[in-house]
């Protein structure tokens, strides 16, 4: 398995090594060919780790989005992005800023329309991570 969920498969076809995901190979050996340039193997059954054929077919990015989209799987947003965000990403750079600064969390707060404790979670990393 890779970092991303992936089976991961080492094969020759038509001569040629490959080393690629489990379902890009079982798509290759059922179908006998090479995927072409561009195109993507999507699973039907949203599993990363299946390699039924029947469950398997190419297409591009956008028809994966799509497909994505339609099933309802896209990730929530997430920071400033959520629609119950308070914080932008400069109020995070803001409040670490002061906190580094020795400044009270409570005092921080009183500018900000979070609590104390949120105000904790951010400068700890345990909330806004990705900043």
């Amino acid at each position: 398995m890779n970092k991303n969920g992936y089976g991961d498969f080492d094969f020759r076809l038509h001569g040629t090594r490959f080393r690629t995901s489990s379902h890009r190979a079982s798509y290759m050996i059922t179908n006998n060919c090479h995927i072409p340039e561009g195109l993507c193997v999507l699973h039907s059954c949203d599993n990363k780790q299946c390699v039924n054929p029947n469950h398997l077919s190419t297409g591009t990015q956008l028809d994966n989005i799509h497909d994505m989209i339609r099933k309802n799987r896209h990730p929530r947003p997430s920071g400033e992005n959520s629609a119950s965000a308070k914080l932008t990403a400069q109020d995070i750079i803001t409040i670490r800023q002061r906190a580094e600064n020795d400044e009270k969390l409570r005092d921080i707060a009183n500018d900000f329309p979070v609590d104390p404790c949120q105000i904790s979670r951010i400068i700890a990393k345990k909330r806004w991570r990705k900043l």
